[in-house]
């Protein structure tokens, strides 16, 4: 769920109240205030105003894996594993005819 809070907030062009947050997620708004403080815990600084919500304005120093997550598309993701397994597959093969056909 901290993947999914960083991207929407990260898309926003201003402020995206925490109830906009939860309907987009389907959880509750204790939920969404929880990974608010787990990510200000983490380094995220943000900005909360009552009436308005939340909004980034400032990163942490390290990446965290919610960072990284946040920032891909999930079809490049994808893209990336089914390479990486075609990859594996031929490279194994191609071990495989090198080892038994020699």
């Amino acid at each position: 769920m901290k993947t999914k809070i960083l991207k929407i907030l990260r898309n926003a062009d201003g402020f995206v109240s925490g109830q906009a947050i939860c309907e987009s997620l389907g959880v509750s708004r204790t939920a969404v205030w929880k990974v608010i403080n787990q990510l200000k815990e983490e380094g995220y600084e943000f900005d909360a105003v009552s009436n308005k919500g939340y909004r980034i304005v400032n990163y942490p120093d390290i990446l965290t894996k919610s960072e990284i997550e946040s920032q891909l598309d999930k079809n490049d993701i994808i893209k990336k594993i089914n390479s990486g397994i075609e990859f594996t597959h031929d490279f194994n093969l191609k071990k495989y005819d090198i080892i038994f056909y020699r």
